[in-house]
């Protein structure tokens, strides 16, 4: 009786895992081949199916001498029944509303559904890219800035969602002692573990001779205020109150025609290409877009308490 039901739970693992990356309408095949590739038999095979359709995570019409073809998949569930495991993804640190917002839209999203998701937090784009391809995570949250930079760098990934403009980081300020622009000479913080900051710093400070300090952003205020660096890139909502000679000053004349900026702005969602099409089918089921900006834009406007 173990051995049996050993059997069936392995083909449902093997249906599952064909179901998962499939799309509606696809044809199986035959219950023989299905039974010889698994060592099992055509009875088993029949249970395994049986089992899926009892249980509505997926539809198998048989169409005669045409054969069987699946129909009404819930990729939630058969990523649960073919993986054995929660799904993973790695986030940007929350420093800011906005990516609270995000956090918290994700994760009420994945409540909703048959399907655990470990959400992890790291900074820095190259670094959550650079986890993707060691197979640490199922997908990672960038920019669309920095997934397209990871693209030309020769890091195989795609992007499989775009969550829309203004998901990601907007409204850029100039932190700065004092309260002029950039001088000559000024420590700036950069963190080139990050594509975006790298890139806003860079283009702010274009034309003037400055001195880069690698920091983590996270902790830029930390660094203001211990005097370690003169001025960096930061978002205007989450700017707390700066004591004198601290001030944060409006960049956006600088950066409106930048054609970088849309690309900077919007959050995309980035996997691998050998699991594309299982957390594609995974994502679009979970993940209602208009909901999660919703959700976000609550969170960044203080209206609905960040919980991820």
């Amino acid at each position: 009786m173990d051995d049996l039901l050993s059997k069936q739970g392995k083909t449902i693992t093997y249906l599952a895992s064909i179901l998962l990356v499939a799309e509606p309408g696809h044809r199986l095949a035959s219950m023989q081949q299905i039974a010889d590739s698994q060592d099992v038999s055509v009875g088993t095979v029949q249970a395994a199916m049986q089992y899926l359709q009892t249980e509505g995570i997926a539809e198998i019409v048989n169409r005669g001498r045409l054969g069987a073809f699946a129909q009404a998949l819930d990729y939630a569930r058969l990523w649960t029944l073919a993986q054995r495991r929660s799904m993973s993804a790695i986030l940007p640190m929350p420093y800011s509303l906005r990516v609270e917002g995000l956090a918290t839209a994700l994760r009420q999203a994945f409540d909703k559904h048959p399907v655990d998701v470990e959400l992890r937090y790291m900074r820095g784009s190259t670094s959550r890219i650079e986890r993707l391809n060691a197979g640490q995570c199922d997908w990672v949250v960038t920019s669309r800035y920095a997934a397209d930079a990871a693209a030309v760098s020769g890091f195989e990934v795609e992007t499989i969602m775009a969550l829309g403009p203004g998901t990601y980081t907007t409204d850029h300020v100039l932190l700065i002692r004092g309260g002029g622009g950039l001088q000559a000479g000024m420590r700036v913080g950069i963190d080139t573990h990050s594509s975006d900051h790298a890139y806003v710093v860079r283009l702010l400070s274009r034309g003037t001779p400055v001195n880069f300090v690698e920091i983590d952003y996270s902790t830029t205020i930390e660094n203001m205020l211990a005097g370690h660096i003169d001025a960096t890139v930061w978002t205007e909502p989450d700017v707390p109150r700066l004591p004198e000679p601290f001030h944060a000053l409006p960049v956006g004349d600088v950066l409106e025609h930048d054609d970088k900026l849309a690309q900077l702005a919007e959050a995309v969602i980035v996997t691998l290409p050998a699991y594309r099409d299982a957390v594609q089918h995974v994502l679009q089921t979970v993940l209602n877009l208009d909901e999660v900006r919703q959700v976000q834009q609550a969170v960044a406007e203080r209206q609905l308490r960040p919980t991820y």
